[in-house]
C-alpha cells in the first residue's frame, strides 16, 4: 500500500498524517486548539503512549499467584542497611520479584518526561507497566559528584523510581 500525504491534517495544524495512520484512526473529529487530544485509547495493535497513558489502571486484579509473590514477606537476609542506619531492599530484589510475578518481559518502566538535572542531582518520572497496563508512577532521583558520572546516576535514578513504584504493588511493604 502506497502512503499518500493528506492535504489537511486531521489532528492539529502543522502535523502531517499518512493515509495508513488515518485508516487505523478513522475519525472526522476536528480539534479547536492544539492542546486538544483524542480521549479514546488507540486500538490495541497501535500500542500506548506510556509517557502519558494511564491505560488499564485498576481494571482488574492480578492473578492470585502473582499477588502471593508480590505481597510475600521479604527474606530478612535480603535486607541491607545504609550507613545512616536505614534499612532497604536492593533494587535487584525488586526486579527478581517482578520477574517471578509477571515473567521477564511482562513488566517494564516507561519514562514519563525528560531528566531533570541540577548541579548535583538527576531525577525523572517513570511509570511501572505490568502485563500491558499502567500500575504506578514515581520520580526517581540520584546524586552525582561529577558530570562524567551522569550515565551511572541516570541508571540509579531509574532504579530508585522502580523501588518507589513497587510500593503500590505491596512489594517489601514492611520496609516502608
Amino acid at each position: 500500500m502506497e502512503k499518500t500525504e493528506i492535504e489537511k491534517p486531521i489532528i492539529n495544524e502543522g502535523i502531517s498524517v499518512t493515509a495508513d495512520v488515518v485508516d487505523k484512526f478513522p475519525t472526522t473529529k476536528q480539534f479547536d486548539t492544539p492542546s486538544e487530544t483524542l480521549s479514546e485509547e488507540p486500538p490495541q495493535d497501535m500500542g500506548h503512549n506510556w509517557s502519558a497513558s494511564y491505560y488499564g489502571l485498576s481494571t482488574e486484579r492480578f492473578s492470585k499467584e502473582a499477588e502471593d509473590i508480590l505481597m510475600a514477606p521479604i527474606n530478612p537476609d535480603d535486607i541491607e542497611i545504609k550507613p545512616d542506619g536505614l534499612i532497604y531492599l536492593p533494587e535487584i530484589k525488586y526486579r527478581r520479584i517482578l520477574n517471578k510475578s509477571f515473567g521477564p518481559g511482562g513488566w517494564g518502566l516507561a519514562p514519563r518526561g525528560e531528566h531533570t538535572i541540577s548541579p548535583k542531582n538527576i531525577s525523572r518520572e517513570y511509570a511501572l507497566i505490568c502485563n500491558g497496563r499502567f500500575v504506578s508512577q514515581a520520580r526517581g532521583e540520584q546524586d552525582y559528584f561529577d558530570i562524567s558520572g551522569l550515565p551511572t546516576a541516570s541508571e540509579g535514578c531509574k532504579s530508585n523510581a522502580l523501588m518507589r513504584c513497587c510500593k503500590d504493588l505491596g512489594i517489601a511493604s514492611e520496609l516502608w
